[in-house]
C-alpha cells in the first residue's frame, strides 16, 4: 500500500515537473487606447515583412520586477501583431490605394543594470500598390532611456507609446528617400542586394593596407601602405595603434583614428574610432564593432538616426534640467546603404 501511495506521489511530482521547470515570459501587449491615424493618412494597410534573424523574442527584461533575463515575446507573430496594431488605429485612407511595407530587420528592447533600457529599430519602409513602391524611410535607430528608478516599466510604456507612434509618422510621410521604384521582391532584398553589389562583401580575400574612406573599403581598394603594428597593455585593457613606417622600415609616425575609416593587418580588421582603434569582426553577412558613439541628454525618449552622424538622445536625468553631451560605447553594425556603423545596442 506504502510502495502505490509512493509511487503515486512520484508520478504527481512528475506532471507538475514541466511547469516548475519552464522559463517565464513576459508578454508585451499594447492594452491602452489607441489613436486614429491622421485624416492625411497616405497608407490604407500595413504590411510586414519579418527579415530578422532572431524571431523568437522581441528583447529581454533583465531588472526591476524580474529577476534574470526574460525574453519579451507577443501572442501573435511579430509581423501580424504589429498589423493588427495599424488596423486598430488607421482611418480611411479613401485618397489612395496605397499600401505601407515595413521591412524588418531587427527589433529588440532591452533594460539594464545601469537604469538604461534600449530598443533598436531596423527597417526599411515603403509605400505604393500594384507591385511598384518606392522607399519612404531608412531606419536604423536606437532608442534609449534613463531613468534613477526601476527602467523596466518606464521602458515597456514607452515601447507600447513608441510602435503607435512610428506607425502614424510614416503613414502619414510624403515625401520619399529616392524615386525608384521596388517591385515587392525587390524591396523584400533591398539591403542583401546592396551588400553583394559591392567586393567587400563578395570576397574573403581582403586587401592588406589602410583603407581611407569608406567607399575604399566597400570596394575592396586600400592603399597599400607599410604599417607597424604595435599593441599593448592600458590597464586592464590591450591598445593597438599602426604607425607608418619610415625608409629603414623603422615605427615612423602613427595614424590618427580620424585618418582613415579602416585598416586590414593581413589577419584582421580595424576601425578608426574616436578615442581608440577598435577590431571589426565579420559574421553571418555582416561587420560589427564596437564604437564610441556621441550622446545627447534631452527630456525625450529619441532615436539616434540623422544625416550628422549617430547621436543617441536619451531621456534625461531626473533633477538635470540641462542638456549634456557625452560619448559611450555601443555595438555597432555596418549599412553599405548608408555608410555608417549605426549602434544597435550597449555592451553587456
Amino acid at each position: 500500500m506504502r510502495f502505490c501511495v509512493f509511487i503515486l506521489l512520484l508520478l504527481l511530482c512528475f506532471s507538475y515537473l514541466p511547469a516548475l521547470t519552464a522559463k517565464p515570459k513576459y508578454i508585451f501587449k499594447i492594452d491602452n487606447k489607441l489613436q486614429s491615424i491622421e485624416s492625411n493618412n497616405q497608407c490604407k494597410s500595413l504590411r510586414v515583412i519579418d527579415a530578422r534573424k532572431n524571431r523568437d523574442n522581441i528583447g529581454f527584461l533583465r531588472e526591476g520586477q524580474f529577476d534574470g533575463s526574460i525574453p519579451v515575446i507577443t501572442e501573435q507573430p511579430f509581423d501580424t501583431f504589429l498589423q493588427n496594431i495599424y488596423g486598430k488605429m488607421k482611418v480611411d485612407a479613401k485618397s489612395t490605394s496605397d499600401e505601407l511595407i515595413m521591412v524588418l530587420y531587427e527589433f529588440e528592447m532591452y533594460d539594464k543594470p545601469a537604469q538604461i533600457g534600449t530598443l533598436c529599430i531596423r527597417a526599411d519602409l515603403f509605400r505604393g500598390n500594384d507591385g511598384k513602391y518606392k522607399l519612404v524611410a531608412i531606419m536604423d535607430s536606437l532608442y534609449e532611456l534613463r531613468s534613477s528608478r526601476t527602467v523596466t516599466d518606464d521602458l515597456l510604456a514607452s515601447v507600447k507609446q513608441k510602435i503607435p507612434s512610428l506607425l502614424t509618422y510614416y503613414a502619414c510621410k510624403l515625401t520619399e528617400v529616392n524615386t525608384k521604384l521596388y517591385s515587392l521582391e525587390e524591396l523584400s532584398n533591398k539591403r542583401d542586394n546592396e551588400k553583394l553589389s559591392y567586393p567587400i562583401y563578395n570576397t574573403t580575400q581582403y586587401k592588406k593596407g589602410v583603407y581611407y574612406t569608406c567607399d575604399q573599403f566597400l570596394n575592396n581598394m586600400p592603399i597599400d601602405t607599410p604599417l607597424i603594428k604595435w599593441s599593448y597593455l592600458k590597464g586592464d585593457n590591450r591598445v593597438t595603434q599602426f604607425y607608418y613606417q619610415d625608409g629603414n622600415g623603422k615605427r615612423s609616425e602613427g595614424l590618427k583614428n580620424s585618418d582613415f575609416f579602416a585598416i586590414y593587418d593581413g589577419a584582421s580588421w580595424w576601425l578608426g574610432d574616436s578615442l581608440t582603434i577598435r577590431e571589426i569582426k565579420y559574421m553571418d553577412g555582416d561587420f560589427y564593432a564596437t564604437k564610441h558613439i556621441r550622446q545627447a541628454f534631452t527630456g525625450g525618449f529619441g532615436n539616434i538616426y540623422f544625416p550628422m552622424g549617430p547621436v543617441v538622445v536619451m531621456i534625461k536625468d531626473v533633477g538635470a534640467d540641462k542638456v549634456r553631451v557625452n560619448s559611450a560605447l555601443y555595438n555597432c553594425i555596418f549599412n553599405p546603404g548608408t555608410k555608417q556603423f549605426v549602434p544597435v545596442s550597449r555592451p553587456k
